[in-house]
C-alpha cells in the first residue's frame, strides 16, 4: 500500500512541477512580448502569420489580447498565439466551403465562424465542437458576418439572404429576425448596450434596428455603393459605414442625419473598426493599405499603411488599443499584427 500511495504521490508531483514550469514559461513569453508592444513605434510589424493557403477572410482577437483567429478561403480556422507565434493545433473541422466570419465570445471561451448558412461553435483552446449545440442552421443562403452581443448573451449572423437574425448563444434559439433589406447584408455591428444593430447591405442603405423588437430605428442612405462595412460607436452615439466606392459616411444616430464623409480609398473599402476611445477608425482597402482617421482633430488627413499585397479583407483592433489585426485576401493570404498606440 505504501508503495502504491508513493507512486501517485510522485506522480502528482511531477504533475503539479510540470503545470509550474509551463505557467512559468507563458509568464516569460508573456514579458518578452509585452516588453516588444512597449518599445515598437506606430506602424511597426509585430508579427506576421502565413498558415493559410488561400486570401484570409476574416480575423478576430480575443479580449485577453492574447490569441487571433482567422479563417480562410482555403476552407481553415486557424488560432495563432501572440506571445511566441504558435499555431495551436485544434480540430476546428475544416469545411468543404470557405469560411467568411468569425467571431470570439467577449469571455474568451467560444470561437464561432459561419459556414455556408450555418453558425458552428467549438471550444476556443481545444478547437473541440462544442457540447451543448454545437450548430445553428441559420439562414438559407451564405452568412456573411457573425457578431456576438457584448455581454456574450446572444450572436448575431447576416445572410445573402438579407435578413439579420439575433440567437440565443447558448441554447441556439432564436429570438429576432430583422427583415426588410432588398439585397445581401454584408456586414453587421452591434452597440455596445446591446439596444441597436446596425447592418450594411448590396442594396446600399444601412439600417439601424431596435433588437428589443426588431423594428428599424433609421434607414440610412447615402453611401451610393455596395455596404462592406459598418461600425457603432462605444457610447452609441455614431454609426459609420464603408462602401465599395472607397467613400465613408458617418451618421448621428439619435436623428439620422450625415455628420460627415470622407474618401478613404479609390479601389474600395473592405473593412472598418473604430478604436475603443472613439478618437479612431481604422479601415482595411482593396489596393492593400489599412487606413487610420484620427476623429477628433478636426479637418486631419488620413495615414496610410501599405501592409498587404492585394486586398485587406478585414481590421480587428485589440481592446487596449495596442495592436491592429489586418487580414490579406487571395495572393496575400497573411494575417499582420501591427503596433497602434
Amino acid at each position: 500500500c505504501g508503495l502504491i500511495y508513493g507512486w501517485f504521490w510522485w506522480r502528482d508531483q511531477q504533475q503539479i512541477a510540470r503545470i509550474e514550469e509551463l505557467r512559468q514559461m507563458d509568464i516569460a513569453r508573456d514579458k518578452k512580448w509585452n516588453q516588444k508592444l512597449a518599445t515598437a513605434i506606430a506602424g511597426e510589424n509585430l508579427a506576421t502569420f502565413s498558415g493559410q493557403t488561400s486570401g484570409v477572410s476574416d480575423v478576430a482577437i480575443s479580449i485577453d489580447g492574447k490569441y487571433i483567429a482567422s479563417v480562410a478561403n482555403d476552407n481553415s480556422t486557424k488560432v495563432w498565439r501572440l506571445n511566441d507565434g504558435i499555431l495551436l493545433q485544434p480540430p476546428y473541422f475544416d469545411y468543404s466551403s470557405a469560411l467568411l466570419t468569425v467571431a470570439i465570445s467577449p469571455d474568451d471561451k467560444i470561437l464561432a465562424h459561419g459556414s455556408l448558412n450555418k453558425i458552428n461553435f467549438y471550444n476556443f483552446l481545444t478547437g473541440e465542437p462544442r457540447t451543448a449545440v454545437p450548430t445553428i442552421d441559420a439562414h438559407l443562403d451564405w452568412i456573411t458576418s457573425i457578431v456576438f452581443s457584448k455581454d456574450g448573451k446572444y450572436i448575431f449572423s447576416a445572410s445573402n439572404d438579407k435578413s439579420v437574425k439575433m440567437w440565443d448563444a447558448n441554447d441556439g434559439s432564436l429570438k429576432q429576425t430583422f427583415a426588410g433589406h432588398n439585397g445581401a447584408v454584408m456586414t453587421i455591428a452591434i452597440s455596445s448596450d446591446g439596444r441597436f444593430l446596425v447592418s450594411g447591405s448590396a442594396d446600399s442603405s444601412v439600417r439601424v434596428w431596435n433588437t428589443n423588437d426588431g423594428t428599424v430605428k433609421h434607414i440610412l442612405k447615402g453611401q451610393e455603393s455596395i455596404l462592406t462595412s459598418v461600425v457603432i460607436s462605444a457610447d452609441g452615439k455614431i454609426v459609420s459605414s464603408g462602401g465599395e466606392n472607397g467613400k465613408t459616411l458617418f451618421w448621428d444616430n439619435a436623428t439620422g442625419k450625415v455628420i460627415s464623409s470622407m474618401m478613404i480609398s479609390s479601389n474600395g473599402i473592405t473593412s472598418q473598426t473604430i478604436s475603443s476611445d472613439n478618437a479612431e477608425m481604422i479601415y482595411g482597402s482593396s489596393d492593400g493599405e489599412v487606413v487610420l482617421w484620427n476623429l477628433s482633430v478636426a479637418n486631419s488627413q488620413p495615414t496610410r499603411w501599405k501592409l498587404h499585397q492585394g486586398s485587406v479583407t478585414s481590421v480587428a483592433i485589440s481592446g487596449n488599443n495596442t495592436m491592429i489585426i489586418s487580414a490579406g485576401g487571395d495572393g496575400d493570404n497573411k494575417v499582420i499584427v501591427t503596433k497602434y498606440k
